[in-house]
């Protein structure tokens, strides 16, 4: 439903939803971005603009967008 929701200038590349019991899902956005700030700023988009598409989704409710730094991956 996201990748439908996606437009060029979005810059996604690959999703993942994570379902843990008893926790709400996560969902992980790959995206191309020049800025950390556009970054959450395009995942936030993509989520409004998905439940807009699909009223299925209308039930849950984006908590916050938020990029995980890492540090030295390829040491």
């Amino acid at each position: 439903m996201i990748k439908s929701a996606s437009e060029p200038g979005d810059g996604l590349e690959h999703i993942s939803v994570h379902q843990r019991t008893g926790a709400d899902p996560v969902i992980g956005l790959f995206l191309r971005s020049h800025s950390l700030d556009d970054t959450e700023r395009t995942a936030s988009r993509l989520w409004h603009r998905t439940v807009k598409n699909h009223s299925e989704l209308g039930e849950y409710q984006l908590f916050r967008c938020e990029v995980p730094l890492i540090d030295d991956p390829f040491p």
